[in-house]
């Protein structure tokens, strides 16, 4: 296993970007720097005693009780923790998962101390719609003969591949088309996702369509669609409108308006109680990493 020296992670900490790929600000990058040097002066060479404890729940839990009972904010450093743990390379995957994921566990239970103390109930806001409910909304609308195909397969779309507002640029072919496009095959029933926002990050991804909807597809492609969701027959919807459109037509069908966002939040929060595994997997669907889920996405269901 490596060690980590604490110049090398200093060199990583200043090269963090931020969750857009984007560079981060110098007071940003100094701040990360100098809540690592206090994590050190707790715990000196935190990072490799960390990783060198694995999944030994005693040591584990001793380090971050001893950073939870020094600093009264704690959860800023255990947000830089975490960073730094998932940024290494060569560390065992189960090693990192289960480290973030009990300190996200610590995050859990500042949170419910919190609600305990003090009237003030916004940490994480409410979920406007819960996963069940978008299930059953979906296999109503599948029912529904007077619903458009198009949004019988979007809203379906959302249901395996909650992805964010992509589907208005797909076209659709009856060939694999290049790597810089995104587009459906309605001979292979499989979705090539190219140009997305976390391209740069996550790479292309292919998502094999189920039966039940790549033959809503193939219909709407035998009529003259050019795009898997169009605006019209032949235009896309722009950028960012999806959005707005899924939440109207939430309204029209469903009695609520929704959107992208609130699909997105609302599978999360659904998957609070799994396993690691499974919210990784989720992660990794919905093209962010495993530690946005938690520091940007989550809401209480």
């Amino acid at each position: 296993m490596s060690n980590y020296s604490e110049d090398k992670i200093i060199e990583m900490i200043k090269n963090f970007k931020s969750n857009k790929d984007t560079e981060l600000r110098p007071i940003t990058i100094l701040n990360y720097l100098n809540k690592y040097k206090r994590l050190n002066e707790i715990e000196p060479d935190i990072i490799n005693k960390l990783i060198s404890a694995g999944n030994d729940k005693k040591i584990v839990n001793a380090i971050i009780k001893k950073i939870k009972s020094n600093f009264k904010n704690s959860k800023d450093y255990f947000s830089i923790l975490s960073k730094i743990i998932k940024s290494l390379k060569n560390v065992d995957e189960d090693i990192s998962n289960y480290i973030i994921n009990r300190i996200f566990q610590i995050f859990k239970e500042e949170h419910k101390k919190n609600e305990e103390e003090t009237d003030d109930k916004v940490d994480f806001e409410q979920v406007k719609l819960k996963w069940k409910d978008y299930l059953n909304f979906v296999d109503r609308i599948m029912n529904d003969n007077k619903i458009p195909n198009k949004f019988k397969i979007l809203f379906s779309m959302y249901k395996i591949f909650p992805l964010r507002d992509d589907y208005g640029n797909v076209l659709l072919t009856d060939k694999d088309l290049d790597n810089k496009t995104n587009f459906y095959n309605v001979k292979t029933k499989i979705f090539h996702l190219n140009d997305y926002k976390t391209i740069s990050k996550f790479g292309s991804k292919k998502y094999q369509v189920p039966d039940y909807i790549s033959k809503l597809i193939l219909e709407e492609y035998e009529n003259g669609n050019k795009y898997l969701v169009g605006k019209t027959k032949d235009t896309k919807y722009a950028l960012g409108s999806l959005s707005s459109t899924i939440k109207d037509r939430s309204k029209s069908y469903f009695g609520e308006k929704f959107t992208i966002n609130d699909i997105r939040h609302s599978i999360i929060a659904f998957y609070d109680d799994k396993s690691v595994k499974k919210k990784k997997q989720l992660a990794d669907i919905m093209l962010h990493s495993y530690s946005s889920q938690y520091e940007i996405y989550k809401r209480k269901e």
